[in-house]
Formats: C-alpha cells, structure tokens, sequence
C-alpha cells in the first residue's frame, strides 16, 4: 500500500467519512468497510511517494472493485453460464463505468474514464519450429511460436492521467453500475513537478504546421503500420517459412504476414526494434494502424475486449517504447480491410465476409448484413464503437507522444469494388455517409478529456469527393489524406499543382478551383476554415520498383517544403537501411524555426490574412517547363526546387534535385512506354549546372542575397555559395548525377539578416 507522510496529503479518515458511497437498488454494498481497509480498493502505481509526480508524465492508479460487483465482472470475462443479472461487462459504460475526477483548486476538474485489463507474461521458444506445411503455419504450430500466459491481476481496472500543470492536485475515483454512482473511494493528493516533457502536440497559431511547447513540431518519419512477421519485421521467422523446391526448381515465400494469427510475442519485440531504429537515425514520428492480428482490441466480439487483453498489453509496451525512443505516434483507429470484402482487400484474412476460428467480424454478426456500408449508419454499430474509442482514449490516451489520434484508413476503400478504390463512396451523394460517420466520432472523441488533448483527422484514400465538407467540423485539428498519384515521377510540379494549387490553396470570393478541405461553386458562401493538412501515407508511384530509393528520397525531402505539415511514407519502412534520411531531415529544419516569421512554399503568396494563394508565375519558376524548338509539346527542365520562403521575403531555404537522376535513367524502373513523353529529355542521367537551367526562387524582398549550398548528409557546412540581387533569385551550382549528390540543401538570406534571429544584425 502507498504510505507518506507529507503535510499536504489527505487525512485518511477524514476523506473516508466525507466519501459518498452510494447503494443501487440492484447492488449491496459493504457499507461499513473498517477505516484501515479503505486503501485496498485504490493504489497509486507507478510512484513510490506523492511529493514528485512529474507534469505530462503518466500517473497509473489501480481500482478494484466491492467483492460483490467483482464477481459479476468475473462471471462476464470468463464467461460463465450464469442468469443475466449475474453479468457486468466492465467495457461498456451503461453496465459499468469506473472513473475518476482530477482535481486542482481553480481549475474544471479532469474526468478519466478507468479501463479494465489482465496481465500477462509472454513466452517464446528458443528454436522457432519448422511448420509441416513448409512455408505457413497451421493455426495448432504457430500456437508453439509463442504466446501469453495470464498472470494474477492485482488490479483489474487501471486509470491513467498526465496532470498538465504543476501544484497541488486531488483524485476520487468513482464507480458506476447501469448509470447509478455506487461508489467513491477516498481522495488521494498528490503534488506535480516541472518535468522536461514539453506536453501535447498542438496547431500552431498560423494552422499551417504543428507545434509542441512553444516550437514548430515537424513530423519526420514514416508508417510502421503494425508488428507482422515478413522479411523485414521479423527476418528469422520469414525465412524459417521460406524454403526451395528442388523437385520444380521453385523458391518459395512465406505469406504469413497475411494470416489471420495474432502476430507472437517475438514480432512485437521486432517491432519495437524497428521503432529504435528510427529514433536512433533521427526520426520522431510514425504512424502505427489498429490491424486485427496484432494491435486491434475488438473483432470477433463486439464489445468484449478479453480475448485481446494481451495485444492491449503489447500496445502499452509499444506507447512506452516510443516514449522512450521520443518517438511521437500517429495512432490510426481502424484498417479499412475490415469493411471490405476479401476479393478487393488485400489483407483478406481480417475482412468482411472473413473468419478468425470460425467467427465472422463482430460487427457483421451484429448486423447481420452483407453490405459493410451499413457499419456507417448502424445506430447500434455505432454505439458499441464509441466504446471501442472509449476504451482506446482511457488506455493510451494520457502520452503526449500520440500527435494524433485518426480516425479510420482510407474510409472511402468502405464499400469499394475493388482494393483502393472509392466508387461507390465517390457514387451520388454516397459520401454524406462517410461524411455524417467520421463528424459523428469525432464529435464524440472531443466530449472525452483525451479527444480534447490530442488532435484529431480523419483518413481518406486520395481525393475526398468535391463536396465532402468533413474537414469544416471544429472536430477535427488536421486534415489528412493518403496520396500516391504523383506521376511518374513526382517531380516538383506535383508539389506546385496537386499541393499548392488544390489543396492548400485558401479560396477567396474569386476562386472556383477545387480545395481539399471544400469545393463550392459559390466561393462567397464557403464556409472555409484554414487546417495543417498531413499525407499521413505517400509515395511516387514508381516506389515498389525503386530499389535504391532516388524517387522515395526526392518525395521525402520535396515534401518537407511543399507547405504540408508533415509526409510519411509507407514503403520506407522496406528500407531501413535508409532511415539515415530522417536524420538529415531533422538537421536541417532544425536549424530555422517555422513558428514565426509567416513561412510559406515558394509556389504561393501570402497575403496581409496569412492566406496562402497560388501562384503560376512563382510556380514555373520551381519546374519550368519549355517549348521544344521544333514541337508545341512539353518536356521538363533537367532540375526543380521546393523551397518555404518567410513573409517578409528575406529568408528562403529548400532543395534542389537533379531530375535526370531518376528511376528510369539509372535503374530502367519503368519502361520506356510507360514514362511520360515529356520526360524524354531525362532519360539519361548527366550532371546540371544549374545557371543554364531556369530555375527562379521567386517572392523576396529587394537587396542582395547570399545561396548557401549543402549535400544533405552534412547540413552545416556549404558545398558552395552565391550571391544575386533582386526579388527572384538563380541559383548557380552544379548537381551532379550521382546517388549521394542528386538532392542538394539551399538557405538563402538578404545580407545583414541572421538565420539565429531572423532579424536585422545591425
């Protein structure tokens, strides 16, 4: 039991005789439990005294149940065949809610739901068996490649709290029973320290980028999208399921990274090693997917989370690994192949009309319908998983390392005919009920403490459609959008047309031109609201074959300029011997803070409002494109630039990248019929000197400018220098053809300004 003696802590008996203990008409209660015993129903446990629990840090506090409600919730959870009046599902808040109020004097108290939980101890072998089947599993040996045995639980419900602000707090955790208050047990006082943790990730003031304690937060990393054993997550188990066959002369691979068993206790250590790996290379974000096999608390049983207690348990390891690691998360609630059918899901085994043991998806069963659609408008789907989001926020929702919580991948895949593909939401005035789905979780997601902490988004696959208007609910902080169409290869007209043109572009009476957060054909009634947009999936089209990442790497850092708030790729966790990348990212933009001073992509211009506003002269400026001498068709020029440039024009800094170093000069990616004609001039690599080329970094103010030039893998010291006067400025260096050179780092500043201060010297 936790003991101290500090003046400002409670008096016990005090607080137990000022406590409400509340009798329901269908619970008795040990009214009189003895003054001595009170303290066994709550125990703080993660701190051995009160005086120093550390603000934004994790304060776990354990509740048990009275003897006689206890035991309904152990007849629920193990399932005994007992009358219904004997049962309390302790996951459903209109059988039982355990909570707690927060408390600090001037301040709304902090109301945290409780969640219920077991503990576990994982067990793997030391020599993995070689499955009968040679390249998968049955359900019966994979059982034999680890698992989870139950251990006693000394406290079934746990609630987690980061208190946000220093001084003097209480805590009264209280329980509920079919919506009557039956118990509150004695306030606990504890005292909140500073600490370095810097709270939870926010908007920024200008709602372009993020921010965390006063300081542009720029998400850089990429999608672990969850524990799976293939070649990469887990090499030793991939490969003990690979095998040769002389008899046909045939390799074959293992698939068992698309099984439907839960992913074993070594997958998850795999992946926590991955996550290690990004942190130590320089990333500080990931974005991890709620995925059945592994993560997901709820698919077989709708609200009955028991049978996946141990994948919950894994997830606090995996919250806290990344604490550790500072990595921060972008925590997506829900896979899109659940709501498809397996002949247009990829992952077929966790879909609609799929079976795990012989149970179809919970909330098929509930519904009793084949058209997954009908989740989405469900009044009874939609109850019991807003308790599923219940459970996910009073779990995980204390860390201020989740940036973000989203909602559901590529909602719009829901439906669909086919794997990434929107028809039948893209279908009439279909999209209302996505639409109506997503407005309505949120909205729930914000009536909770931690929906109000964290920022919120919703995920579409690609374009939403033009009159989704789901991004104006004030429910959601960011918008976001898993994009993959940049062409062939995404050069830095992708990052003037489809993201500065069409989806930061703030709309104005004038415009007509389509946005990405809303469309109207009558701009002057446009409710436009202005939000950081996020591609939290995004690659060039040609990824897949990119074996040596040229066109992966060029996304990554074009992206980092393009005016989004942040870019994560999804096949760079294939290869993680680039993960360096991440480290040269966080070098360079840590050296210009984006809080202030009004930054902006080079491609816009922003006005007296901060309104973003595209521009084609600056545009041409970044991708020119030139009339060939003897046709009216285009070709590209041999170099681009992405660049930010601050409001007052004298600061500018971005990337430039050799075009003719691509997948196809270099690494014959793509055939020759598939390459756009108006690539041709690119199809042999050659080094570019960029003073022939018409390269402009156009929008700064007058005066003279000096160019500093850098290879990305040292951020601090110039490859290179120039200078030139004017409000547009050429650039003059030669980027070579080589794979360590094809990208080249640029700051540029009007003389007597400083990149420290961002102000005049003088």
């Amino acid at each position: 039991m936790f003991q101290t003696t500090n003046p400002f802590l409670f008096s016990l008996a005090a607080s137990f005789l000022l406590s409400a203990h509340m009798v329901s008409s269908q619970i008795e209660l040990a009214m009189g439990t003895p003054i001595n015993q009170v303290n066994q129903f709550v125990e703080v446990l993660n701190y051995p005294t009160l005086d120093k629990v550390l603000r934004h840090e994790k304060l776990e506090i354990g509740a048990k149940l009275y003897s006689n409600i206890e035991e309904k919730v152990n007849n629920f959870v193990t399932k005994s065949r007992v009358p219904e009046e004997s049962l309390l599902n302790p996951y459903l808040d209109w059988e039982l809610r355990v909570f707690a109020e927060f408390t600090q004097e001037g301040v709304t108290p902090i109301v945290v739901d409780g969640f219920y939980t077991k503990d576990f101890q994982s067990w793997s072998p030391k020599v993995l068996p070689k499955p009968l089947n040679k390249d998968n599993y049955s359900h019966e040996e994979y059982k034999k490649v680890g698992g989870w045995e139950e251990m006693d639980t000394h406290f079934p419900f746990r609630i987690r709290f980061a208190p946000p602000t220093t001084g003097e707090w209480s805590v009264v955790v209280k329980v509920q029973v079919r919506g009557e208050e039956v118990a509150a047990y004695p306030a606990i006082y504890f005292q909140v320290i500073a600490s370095e943790n810097k709270g939870y990730v926010k908007v920024s003031d200008e709602q372009r980028f993020l921010e965390q304690g006063g300081r542009t937060f720029f998400p850089i990393g990429c999608n672990l999208a969850w524990p799976e054993t293939d070649s990469i997550s887990d090499p030793d188990l991939f490969n003990n399921l690979c095998y040769y066959d002389k008899n046909s002369n045939t390799y074959y691979r293992s698939n068992e990274g698309y099984r439907a068993n839960f992913a074993a206790p070594r997958v998850y250590e795999n992946y926590k090693e991955m996550m290690t790996e990004l942190s130590d290379n320089g990333a500080n974000y990931m974005r991890t997917i709620m995925y059945p096999s592994a993560t997901d608390i709820e698919w077989e049983k709708v609200g009955d989370y028991t049978d996946r207690l141990a994948m919950a348990q894994e997830l606090d390891a995996i919250l806290e690994h990344a604490e550790n690691e500072k990595l921060f998360l972008h925590w997506n609630m829900q896979i899109h192949y659940s709501l498809q059918f397996s002949a247009s899901a990829y992952y077929r085994a966790w879909s609609w009309d799929a079976k795990y043991e012989g149970l179809p998806y919970g909330y098929r069963a509930l519904l009793n319908t084949d058209n997954p659609v009908d989740f989405l408008s469900d009044e009874t789907a939609k109850k019991y998983y807003k308790q599923r989001l219940r459970y996910i926020l009073s779990r995980w929702g204390y860390s201020t390392n989740i940036a973000v919580w989203e909602l559901f991948s590529e909602i719009t895949n829901v439906g669909a005919p086919g794997a990434d593909h929107s028809g039948y939401y893209q279908t009439g005035e279909n999209w209302k009920i996505y639409r109506d789905w997503q407005v309505e979780m949120a909205k729930y997601l914000k009536t909770l403490y931690y929906g109000q902490v964290h920022l919120v988004t919703a995920s579409f696959g690609g374009p939403k459609h033009p009159k989704d208007d789901t991004f104006q609910d004030p429910s959601f902080d960011v918008m976001t959008s898993n994009i993959y169409d940049f062409g062939a290869p995404d050069f830095a007209s992708f990052w003037t047309n489809t993201v500065s043109k069409h989806y930061l572009h703030d709309i104005s009476a004038t415009d007509t031109v389509y946005h990405y957060e809303s469309y109207s054909t009558d701009p002057v009634s446009l409710n436009y609201v202005r939000k950081p947009m996020l591609y939290s999936e995004t690659d060039p089209l040609g990824s897949l074959c990119d074996e040596r990442v040229i066109e992966g790497r060029r996304a990554m850092w074009q992206a980092l300029f393009s005016g989004l708030a942040g870019a994560l790729s999804w096949d760079f966790r294939l290869h993680p011997n680039e993960f360096t990348l991440f480290k040269e990212m966080r070098l360079f933009t840590q050296q210009v803070e984006m809080m202030q001073d009004g930054w902006h992509p080079g491609s816009t211009l922003r006005d007296e409002s901060a309104n973003w506003k595209y521009n084609e002269y600056f545009a041409k400026g970044m991708d020119p494109m030139v009339e060939q001498r003897f046709s009216k068709k285009e070709k590209s020029a041999k170099a681009d630039v992405v660049y930010l440039r601050s409001a007052d024009g004298n600061f500018a800094f971005g990337v430039i990248s050799n075009k003719t170093f691509n997948v196809a000069s270099v690494d014959s990616c793509f055939s020759m019929e598939e390459w756009p004609e108006k690539y041709t001039t690119l199809n042999t690599a050659e080094s570019i000197q960029l003073k022939k080329e018409s390269l402009r970094i156009r929008g700064l103010s007058k005066g003279r400018f000096t160019i500093e030039y850098y290879l990305p893998s040292n951020p601090y010291t110039p490859i290179g220098q120039s200078e030139r006067r004017g409000e547009e400025l050429k650039l003059d260096l030669t980027v070579p053809a080589s794979n360590n050179e094809y990208i080249i780092l640029f700051k540029a500043h009007r003389n007597n300004y400083s990149w420290k201060t961002l102000k005049l010297e003088k």
